[in-house]
């Protein structure tokens, strides 16, 4: 189900966090809590869209983005 604020915003309920899918143009970041659950995702996906695999994403909108797995937490400067 995609949001009512910004329509290219996909987010799909689990049990404790949501998978949060963007996209912009020819662009998709996937959130989510796990890595298995990420894959998990790209591989449904991939049934339908032809999709390369980028690896962790480090920029979007000219924004940097830091994950620090080991706290949990998302920087963006």
């Amino acid at each position: 189900m995609h949001t009512e604020a910004d329509y290219a915003i996909f987010i799909h309920k689990t049990f404790r966090f949501p998978d949060i899918i963007t996209t912009y143009v020819h662009n998709m970041g996937l959130i989510s809590e796990s890595l298995e659950q990420i894959n998990q995702d790209k591989e449904a996906l991939r049934w339908y869209y032809k999709m390369p695999d980028l690896g962790k994403i480090g920029w979007i909108f000219s924004i940097h983005v830091t994950c620090n797995h080991d706290k949990g937490t998302i920087a963006l400067s």
